[in-house]
Formats: C-alpha cells, structure tokens, sequence
C-alpha cells in the first residue's frame, strides 16, 4: 500500500506498508518548497500517485505553477524528479495513469493540458485538449484502448475521449445528469463494463454516476443526501466500488 501527500513546508512525503503489515515506512520525496495544493472551493487535492509493478511514480504541483514527475524503483529511497512542465502551466493537481507503454498525465491551468512519455523516458510531448474553462483537479482513467477524462466546468462534469494512436480527444459528454450543480472535482474508476464517476454536489450531497461502454448515456444515484464536506477519494475492488467523503 502506498500514500503520497504534501509534507511540512511545502515538501513531498511517501508512505508505504506491505500487505497484511500494520507498520508504515516514510520517505522525503522533495523537499521544502517543492509541493504546493491545489484548492477548488473549500476542496483541496494534492499530489497523485501510480505503481508501475517495478517502482512508484508520483505527480505534483511545483512551485509557481509547475509540474513535476517523481519516479523511484522498489527498494530504493533515491527519487528521480523530472520537470515535466515549466512555470504557469498547472493551477491545481494533476492526475496519472499508466498506459501499456507510456505514462499519462493532466492538468488544468487556464486550458485542459494532456501529457505523456513512453516508459523509461522522460521526454514529454503535450496536447492541448479543447475546451471550454475548466475548474482543477480532473480525473483520468485508462480503458481497453485508450484515455478518458472528466473535468468540472461551471457546475458540468465534462468527460473527454483519447483512442490510442490518436491525437484527437472528443467531448461525447458535456454535462453529466444531476439533480444540482457539480461542486467538486470528479473522482473516476473503470468499472468490468464502463466507467463511474463521483461528485460532490452544490447542496453538499454526493452523486455517483455510471456509463457502460459503447453508450453515450449516464445513469446518476445519490449516495449521500447531505453534509458531505470533501470531494470524492474512489477505487475499484473485485467486489465493487468503494466512495470514501468527509461528513459533517
């Protein structure tokens, strides 16, 4: 298990335990003045992390709108940090997959920014995807053959499509179905069949919504009527989906 988050001072600290064990190891990733949160509304997000089978690759906020790329091998403590885009190219907190063959990352400033490298290589290409202005902190997953990303923009979540080998996105999905505006940024998992999304809604309540592949409609359930206080964490499990908020 492993956990990345901003440390004192604006620095990057790592976190990891092995299975079954209920003793956490600490690491300094980067240090002081490195890291800094993005904040949506009262909602902050931070660094994001991936595990590659071999080693952990950690995405982060630099300083005056940075982007940087920590990667270290199992069993090492040395990061390798890697500037993957210079000042004023991010105002919040990227996300990150990993592609069969590359690694994947975006980002919003004023546009939605989409970045990759083959692995083993830090040499980034960008893409700017089209968009309407966009609100921090997307979410992005991998399907069978290629990227998805949802974004919130003025009270939407949009969802925008990359097919591998192409550098075209399409937007299939301008607003998904709710009841209330969109407050938060998304939370997005693939599920066996498509992909599902979580958000925090204006009137504080909690929305989950469900897409099956090949289909251009979304389905939309509340889970939590109220109260809620955070935006949406979200994994997958062989047993399901699993949505952990704060509640006040």
């Amino acid at each position: 298990m492993e956990i990345t988050a901003e440390g004192p001072n604006n620095s990057l600290s790592f976190w990891w335990s092995l299975y079954g064990f209920t003793t956490w190891h600490t690491e300094q990733v980067a240090g002081p003045g490195t890291t800094f949160p993005a904040t949506f509304g009262f909602f902050g997000a931070g660094p994001v992390i991936t595990d590659s089978g071999g080693g952990v690759q950690i995405a982060a906020q630099g300083p005056m709108g940075s982007l940087w790329l920590y990667e270290a091998p199992y069993g090492s403590m040395i990061w390798h940090a890697v500037q993957v885009a210079g000042n004023g190219s991010v105002a919040g907190s990227p996300a990150m997959v990993l592609s069969p063959t590359s690694i994947e990352i975006t980002a919003i400033d004023t546009a939605l920014g989409f970045w990759s490298a083959p692995r083993g290589s830090y040499t980034f290409s960008f893409e700017q995807i089209p968009a309407q202005p966009l609100t921090p902190n997307p979410a992005m997953v991998r399907f069978a053959t290629g990227t998805e990303i949802a974004a919130a923009s003025d009270g939407c979540i949009n969802v925008f499509v990359n097919t591998d080998g192409s550098s075209t996105w399409t937007n299939p999905t301008t607003c998904l179905p709710s009841p209330q505006p969109q407050l938060s940024s998304p939370a997005m998992v693939r599920s066996r069949v498509g992909t599902e999304i979580a958000a925090t809604l204006l009137n504080n309540s909690l929305q989950f919504f469900t897409n099956t592949d090949g289909s251009l409609t979304w389905t939309s359930v509340q889970v939590v009527p109220a109260n809620v206080d955070s935006a949406p964490a979200m994994v997958r499990t062989p047993a399901g989906t699993d949505i952990a908020v704060m509640v006040g």
